[in-house]
């Protein structure tokens, strides 16, 4: 399995397809359905900040997931210590490319890049109801530290 940084925002949006697919099944009412021009430009804007990274992972010679994480760092105020991070945004695995350990490898890579950068902390988030990526980030060593609920009216 191959790791490698990519800019290609074409084969990103590609390999975007699964994860919004899930996020639309999962929950319909929040998400939209993939549309790959959207997606696309959303990605080439998102690539612009210099904030952002993204590593593929090949298996073969063929594209097999994703991930796509953020730096965040913010100054110390008067409520908050000085906070940096690295932020996943999204990971990615192709179906047929599932429990071969991409998306481990894919993790072991934005674990490196933290500590390129001397940073210590990673952070994401999923839906509730996603148990797989839950199971899969506890096999991580990933911790809850916050939660969010909500309430409608």
């Amino acid at each position: 399995m191959k790791i490698t940084q990519t800019f290609d925002t074409t084969l990103m949006t590609k390999l975007n397809k699964t994860v919004q697919d899930e996020h639309v099944r999962l929950y319909p009412e929040v998400f939209n359905e993939y549309d790959f021009s959207s997606v696309h430009e959303a990605l080439v804007q998102i690539l612009k900040s210099g904030t952002h990274e993204v590593y593929l992972a090949e298996e073969d010679g063929e594209p097999a997931g994703y991930v796509w994480f953020e730096r965040i760092e913010k100054p110390a105020n008067a409520f908050k210590k000085e906070y940096r991070a690295l932020y996943i945004h999204q990971i990615s695995v192709l179906p047929s490319s599932q429990h071969k350990g991409c998306g481990t490898r894919l993790m072991e890579k934005v674990e490196e890049r933290a500590s390129e950068l001397g940073i210590q902390r990673i952070e994401l988030d999923y839906w509730s109801d996603n148990k797989s990526a839950k199971r899969f980030y506890e096999k991580q060593g990933f911790t809850v530290f916050r939660e969010v609920v909500q309430k409608f009216v």
